[in-house]
């Protein structure tokens, strides 16, 4: 992390990391999932924490909507669902399903503006239900060229 920043050494990672001003590319976190996969602890227990805080991050959300006590989805998305490192996700999970037993994981499969077109239909007042499919094969069409 030390080179990845630019940093002399770990005391000027630390003072700079402390006030925002460390920036790491995108590709950091591949860095990151290799070496847990290689078994080195420091990555496996970012990994983890990283996966338990989006889990409580989440939680609030739950929260908010008061759908702690009924089934619905938590729908994963984004490059670190991708290979589903069990560092990462299993404890996002447990953290979830502390607060709410019923949710269900859904690996997302599609382009996230799907759900945007998705919420969008809803907010109109129309029932996307029949035509969810189709609009998943549309936009995949679209983005495949």
């Amino acid at each position: 992390m030390i080179a990845a920043t630019g940093s002399k050494d770990l005391l000027d990672l630390l003072s700079r990391v402390v006030p925002g001003h460390v920036q790491v590319s995108p590709d950091f976190s591949r860095q990151i999932i290799a070496l847990a996969l290689e078994g080195d602890g420091v990555a496996v227990e970012l990994l983890k924490q990283s996966g338990r805080d989006l889990g409580l991050t989440t939680v609030g959300v739950i929260r908010q909507l008061g759908i702690q006590t009924g089934p619905f989805e938590v729908v994963l998305s984004g490059s670190m669902f991708r290979q589903m490192v069990p560092y990462f996700v299993d404890p996002l999970q447990e953290a979830i399903l502390a607060e709410a037993p019923s949710a269900r994981f859904v690996k997302l499969e599609t382009l996230p503006v799907v759900g945007g077109v998705i919420l969008a239909m809803k907010k109109a007042g129309f029932d996307f239900r029949p035509c969810r499919n189709k609009i998943i094969q549309g936009v995949r069409a679209l983005a495949t060229g």
